[in-house]
């Protein structure tokens, strides 16, 4: 793992944020995502609390984290990678 890993997984979901719908207005009501304010439905879950969770994660949040992702990758180098950040590229990427 080095800079250049966490500067790809910053680019990656910063690419998928910014094709997403207006950042700021989701909302989840029971097993439903919708964004307001006009009501359309933007995805459905088997349960309620995936709902929740996918709101969470919306493209401000996804954003913050690359950018906080992009600061790690240029301040430590790759000799001294944040082990949370490598946490974060290796479950980003369903690595062990």
């Amino acid at each position: 793992m080095n800079a250049d890993d966490l500067r790809a997984v910053a680019a990656e979901i910063r690419g998928k944020a910014k094709r997403a719908t207006n950042r700021r207005t989701w909302v989840a009501d029971g097993y439903d995502v919708f964004h307001e304010p006009t009501g359309d439905r933007l995805a459905e879950f088997t349960y309620p609390g995936d709902a929740g969770h996918f709101v969470a994660w919306n493209p401000a949040v996804a954003l913050a984290v690359a950018d906080w992702l992009d600061a790690v990758a240029n301040n430590y180098g790759d000799a001294t990678i944040d082990r949370r950040a490598e946490a974060f590229v290796k479950a980003w990427r369903a690595e062990p």
